[in-house]
């Protein structure tokens, strides 16, 4: 039987007590019971949220260690050439104690990496019809997603 949507906080304040913020925790999930079917029903829809949950999920876990560590995201064209500032840019934001998250790709991601180097640097790579490729200098790293 589906609960109402009156029902369903007494619901959730019965879950077990051990998820950090229990009010916060409680609100998200309400929120994701009340979008399961009472409120709003396509799959394509919940297939979407449970995909972005996994990968936030999968984000914080692989985070978690850098979480003390200032970080820097650069994000551009991978039509800029291999001599670009972002080079240099990214080896003294390393030396200043900053980590480099791009994304993965050619250009200024690359470049960025390249200056970073591996240990100092994420690749958050993302699917595009063109220009896939992830750059050679973080390709076999543990720290590309």
């Amino acid at each position: 039987m589906t609960p109402s949507p009156q029902d369903i906080p007494a619901f959730i304040r019965k879950l077990p007590k051990n998820c950090g913020d229990e009010s916060l925790f409680e609100e998200i999930l309400i929120t994701l019971l009340l979008m399961g079917g009472i409120e709003h029903n396509d799959r394509g829809d919940y297939k979407l949220i449970n995909q972005a949950l996994k990968e936030l999920r999968s984000s914080f876990k692989i985070f978690k260690p850098y979480r003390e560590i200032r970080e820097v995201a650069l994000f551009s064209s991978v039509r800029v050439v291999e001599s670009d500032l972002n080079y240099e840019l990214a080896k003294s934001l390393v030396e200043n104690g900053f980590m480099i998250n791009s994304g993965a790709g050619g250009g200024i991601m690359k470049a960025a990496n390249r200056g970073a180097f591996v240990d100092n640097s994420f690749g958050l790579n993302i699917k595009l019809p063109h220009e896939q490729a992830t750059n050679s200098f973080i390709y076999d790293s543990a720290n590309l997603m």
